[in-house]
């Protein structure tokens, strides 16, 4: 069975791309000052390596999960 994204009535979801990368500038969604960017991506799918530059992680890097990550 092949894939036609053309196909009528097909609501099979398409893969996102990933809104993160590395170099992105990013904060912690439920923590107001966090100011860090994605320095480099984790062996585990999802999670970034975040350099923390503000905030209480200020000066540190830390594991953190796309999700829990908003564009700065």
């Amino acid at each position: 069975m092949t894939y036609n994204s053309n196909a009528s009535g097909d609501n099979t979801p398409q893969p996102e791309e990933s809104k993160m990368y590395i170099g992105t500038k990013v904060a912690l969604i439920n923590e107001s000052g966090s100011l860090g960017i994605i320095h480099d991506r984790a062996p585990i799918r999802g999670v970034w390596v975040v350099r923390w530059y503000a905030g209480k992680n200020a000066g540190g890097e830390q594991l953190v999960q796309e999700d829990a990550l908003r564009r700065a």
